[in-house]
């Protein structure tokens, strides 16, 4: 039987549901899949999973790579290579498990990242620092935005849980957060330093009970995790740093770590 992409991506679908991934990441990851299929057929003419080879994968890695996006004029960063390559061997994986391929010409090929763009991923300290003492509380927004970041960098939070972020998940007494339906469809329980519980404290001075309410707003409603982003990415242009969102979380844990 011919394994088209339709039977693929069937196939894939149904082993990360089994492995418990949250319906908004299957649906990104999806888009990921899509680029790869588009690859094989425009450039290798492969239109079968069972024609794929392990060079058409190091190709694809290699085109991925060397990509630059119309968007930004840029080359993909490391995270977003990884997550479009990451789709491409989960979805071989479930051919395997599911007996369509008798090969994985997946299986050892990585993306290795050079050691200058791991250092990239995470700040020091001091440069941490330096991004939230640059937020000046001039209003309303910048106190809302240097509590989103103290947050994210006291306990590790990934963008999307920062966005559904309710008031009544956050234990302002114990600093304790509740994340809901967290990575796999878990919920968890972090900590909160005592500087982010005192702007978080100051921005939802006035809605201490609405507890069902977002703690994140903007101008059009609740923040989105796009909009978070924009936020994050106007502060790091200002100071010139190399960094991204999830950046501060890996930056959280070696911190952590250094302590």
């Amino acid at each position: 039987m011919n394994i088209n992409k339709e039977i693929a991506k069937m196939y894939y679908i149904s082993y990360v549901k089994s492995q418990g991934l949250a319906e908004k990441t299957i649906k990104a990851s999806l888009y990921h899949l899509n680029r790869f299929f588009t690859y094989l057929e425009v450039h290798k003419g492969v239109f079968d999973m069972r024609d794929v080879s392990r060079d058409d994968l190091v190709n694809y890695l290699n085109y991925l790579c060397e990509y630059v996006s119309s968007v930004t004029n840029k080359k993909y960063s490391c995270t977003t290579i990884r997550m479009y390559f990451n789709a491409v061997k989960t979805m071989f994986r479930s051919l395997i498990i599911n007996e369509k391929i008798l090969i994985n010409p997946a299986e050892d090929v990585e993306y290795n990242v050079k050691e200058e763009d791991k250092k990239k991923n995470v700040l020091k300290k001091e440069e941490m620092n330096r991004f939230l003492d640059s937020i000046e509380i001039e209003g309303t927004a910048e106190l809302r935005d240097r509590a989103m970041f103290e947050l994210m960098y006291s306990s590790g939070l990934r963008i999307g849980e920062l966005a559904k972020l309710k008031i009544g998940d956050i234990d302002f007494k114990n600093r304790i957060l509740l994340i809901r339906e967290s990575k796999f469809g878990k919920d968890r329980f972090v900590p909160v330093s005592k500087v982010a519980i005192r702007f978080l404290r100051k921005y939802v001075a006035d809605r201490m009970k609405d507890k069902d309410d977002r703690v994140f707003y903007g101008l059009q409603g609740p923040y989105t995790p796009a909009g978070i982003r924009g936020r994050f990415n106007k502060v790091r242009d200002k100071l010139d740093l190399k960094c991204t969102t999830h950046s501060v979380r890996h930056s959280t844990a070696t911190h952590l770590l250094e302590a």
